[in-house]
Formats: C-alpha cells, structure tokens, sequence
C-alpha cells in the first residue's frame, strides 16, 4: 500500500506534468495559429504587390512611346494656351475639317486664321497629321491628331494639366 506522502507526492507530480504538457501545447498552438495569421498577411501583401506590379508595367512606354513623348514634352513647352485647346479640342472632336465651300470651325471664339496658323505649327511638329484631297473642283484638308502620338499627348494634355 502507498502512504499519504507518498500519494500526494505522486499526485503532485501529475499535476505538475499535466500542467507542463498543457503548457507546451498551448505554445505550440498559438505559435501555430501566430504562423498562420503571418501567412495570410504574406499572401494579401504578395497580391498587392503583383496587383501594383501590373500597374506599374502597364505605365512603363515602349521606346517608340518614350520618343513620341519626348516630341510631343519638348514641343509643348513652345505653345501657348490656344494651342493646347486646339489640340484638346482635336482629341476630343478628333478631327477639323475645312473645304472650298465650308471654313475650318475649331475651339469656339477663335478666329478661322488663328485656327489655321495653329494646325500649320502642329503639322509641322509632327503632333498633328494633315490629309489634302481634291473633290470636285475644290479641296478638302482634314487635321487630326498624329496616330503616334495620341497616348503621349493624353499623359501630357490631361494626366499632367
């Protein structure tokens, strides 16, 4: 038989462990369940960073862009504002057109020279493209908005202004 001393020793030390070991697996459960909230913070900051990534590269110009902004930066430096609402005003419109018997209409208020002197400075910089055609016994001249230079002329005329 086992006396009282030695019971309540044995007792004691049974306490103890189930106590220890309970201990353990309490710190192991919440560094596991720690781990796991790391983990899902990581996921969520790995998505955001592709996310911006995506962004980022969609931003980025290929070389011909880069030049066509270039151009179209260098060249807005030079204009005053009644160019520049000529030039919103084709981007918007798309075209202006003027033929024997109908004069050029651009941006309301600005006179059919200053409209023209306009379109002959954006011609010759490459920022606006020109067609001629003869019909009938006239002429026909349509202005748009270089090909090329359309997204450089966005960024420049509505992102940065």
């Amino acid at each position: 038989m086992i006396d009282l001393a030695e019971g309540l020793g044995y007792s004691g030390a049974g306490v103890l462990l189930s106590v220890l070991i309970t201990y353990v697996i309490a710190l192991r459960k919440g560094a596991e369940d720690l781990d796991k909230g790391w983990q899902q913070t990581e996921s969520v900051k790995d998505a955001e960073i592709e996310r911006l990534r995506g962004e980022v590269s969609a931003l980025q110009l290929n070389p011909t862009e880069h030049k066509h902004l270039e151009i179209a930066q260098a060249a807005m430096e030079r204009y005053d504002l009644r160019t520049k609402t000529v030039l919103r005003h084709l981007r918007i419109h798309g075209s202006i057109s003027e033929d024997t018997n109908i004069p050029a209409k651009g941006p309301d208020g600005m006179r059919r020279d200053d409209l023209l002197e306009v379109l002959d400075v954006l011609t010759r910089d490459c920022l606006v493209s020109r067609r001629s055609k003869t019909v009938g016994g006239g002429y026909e001249n349509t202005w748009e908005i270089a090909p090329g230079m359309v997204s450089a002329l966005d960024k420049i005329l509505y992102e940065r202004n």
